[in-house]
């Protein structure tokens, strides 16, 4: 795994450094490493490769993706494995470098996935980890392991309410609802809808009111909707 995080090197009270890169001595291994893996070639690192929403990207893409998916076209790597957005996102067929990115374990649906590897082909399923199947019966009874899913939607939705207080939706409840709604698709990875679902979901009354609210979020919230593919699954053979 690449680290592509960089490191301040002085403590901070305020936003931490997000963005990243692979430097010249990462670059040099990884050229090393592809060439060692040329026919099964993966690469996971925790910065992205690609933009995952039109809006949300600085930080979160890597400083040097350009250079590093040249790179990666070269060998060519079948399929590269990210995070740090923390929203579930696969990218593939119009891009050089198909990328897989994993929503957070620790919050949301607890997301991860499962890759099966042939010679010639590469599987990728995502699921929800479901903790209950770990627990003790004296573990279940305590919180918040009694309904341990519900507890994290709950901490989902208190990030949603800290963004809601900045614009009128906070008091428009079905607003409110829809934006927590949007939210959710999206970091688990369920935004993909047909062309009718998203003309419903832009018809309705509670998607025009949400957007009276927050007219200065317009681009943010039309985001949330702009996946053109499934991102629970991917399928590729060479």
């Amino acid at each position: 795994m690449l680290d592509s995080n960089l490191y301040s090197s002085q403590f901070s009270y305020t936003h931490p450094m997000t963005s990243g890169a692979i430097d010249d001595g990462e670059r040099r291994w990884l050229s090393q490493e592809l060439v060692e893996a040329k026919r099964l070639g993966q690469d996971v690192m925790h910065h992205n490769l690609y933009s995952h929403n039109s809006v949300v990207h600085d930080g979160f893409k890597l400083n040097n993706a350009g250079e590093i998916v040249q790179l990666l076209s070269q060998y060519p790597v079948r399929c590269a494995f990210s995070g740090h957005i923390h929203a579930q996102h696969i990218m593939f067929g119009w891009v050089p470098v198909p990328e897989v990115v994993s929503s957070c374990f620790a919050e949301s649906d607890q997301g991860y996935g499962i890759v099966e590897l042939t010679a010639n082909s590469l599987s990728y399923r995502h699921h929800a980890f479901d903790i209950d199947n770990f627990l003790t019966a004296e573990e279940k009874k305590l919180p918040p392991f009694a309904d341990f899913h519900a507890y994290l939607k709950e901490v989902f939705d208190k990030s949603n309410n800290l963004l809601l207080l900045k614009g009128a939706a906070k008091d428009l409840p079905e607003a409110a609802e829809m934006l927590k709604k949007m939210h959710w698709g999206f970091f688990t990875g369920q935004s993909y809808k047909s062309e009718a679902e998203i003309a419903a979901i832009y018809e309705s009354s509670a998607y025009r009111t949400l957007l009276a609210a927050m007219p200065s979020m317009k681009s943010y919230i039309s985001s949330l909707y702009e996946s053109t593919q499934s991102s629970q699954k991917l399928y590729l053979t060479w």
